[in-house]
């Protein structure tokens, strides 16, 4: 009976002396990213109809293919009547070369019919270039996140008719209290879990660690002894290609 009284406390030393050691072991802990891709808004420089949509949502495109056309008569128009007067200046610059040559007018009159002509052929390029603006092209090497506007509807110039993925340019964005940043340093390598791909841990690199606007603050809990902590953007970028990545899929770091 003596013994178990002197065993009992014994026993709740060691299991206090295990919670405390449990309390004070570091315990680790799960950030929380999301895949990010840069996007990229396809716009005209021009006024028009929207013609043809050519790519839609989740299409692979080459940088330089058409992925939508304009109809845009007023500048249709335009080029058309730019045409007539610059047939009519290279005419009478090829008159006037003819009449130079045999002597009949001046080198000033010669360079007048020159200057006349290459000014009607700059007018045409101009127009002609806003003509080709027509043809939305895709700038990037990528795939079609979301079609903006459909067939029939208007485009105004910096308005967005697609965007684009940009799938060369892929990083995970974590959201970090300020009080988490010695976790990170940039171009350290850290090692993250997608799990949408598996369980697998993929090597990262930390490309950019930036503070937040000033909305984003971790509020102290109490009036005293704490303080504010603001919340910083840490980015990572893949070390080998990961094409299976996807735009919004979540990534953990464990720390």
């Amino acid at each position: 009976m003596e013994n178990k009284k002197w065993l009992l406390p014994v026993g709740v030393g060691v299991i206090v002396a295990a919670l405390a050691i449990w309390a004070l072991w570091p315990k680790s802990m799960f950030l929380q990213g999301e895949v990010v891709i840069r996007q990229l808004n396809i716009s005209p420089r021009i006024a028009g109809r929207v013609d043809q949509i050519l790519a839609r949502e989740g299409d692979t495109v080459k940088k330089g293919e058409v992925v939508a056309t304009l109809y845009a008569p007023d500048m249709l128009a335009k080029a058309a009547q730019a045409h007539a007067p610059r047939e009519l200046a290279q005419k009478s610059y090829a008159r006037m070369q003819e009449l130079y040559e045999g002597g009949v007018v001046s080198a000033q009159k010669l360079d007048e019919a020159r200057a006349g002509a290459q000014r009607a052929l700059g007018a045409v390029n101009e127009v002609e270039s806003f003509v080709n603006e027509m043809k939305l092209v895709s700038p990037v090497d990528g795939e079609i996140s979301s079609v903006v506007l459909e067939q029939g509807e208007l485009a105004a110039p910096g308005i967005s008719v697609l965007t684009v993925l940009d799938t060369s340019d892929v990083w995970v964005s974590f959201n970090v209290r300020e009080d988490l940043l010695s976790h990170f340093a940039l171009q350290q390598q850290i090692q993250l879990t997608i799990p949408a791909l598996g369980q697998e841990k993929y090597p990262f690199r930390v490309t950019y660690i930036s503070k937040q606007g000033d909305y984003a603050v971790w509020s102290a809990t109490k009036t005293r002894g704490e303080f504010d902590l603001k919340t910083f953007e840490v980015r990572a970028k893949p070390v080998n290609p990961m094409p299976a990545l996807r735009q919004g899929m979540t990534a953990l770091m464990q720390i």
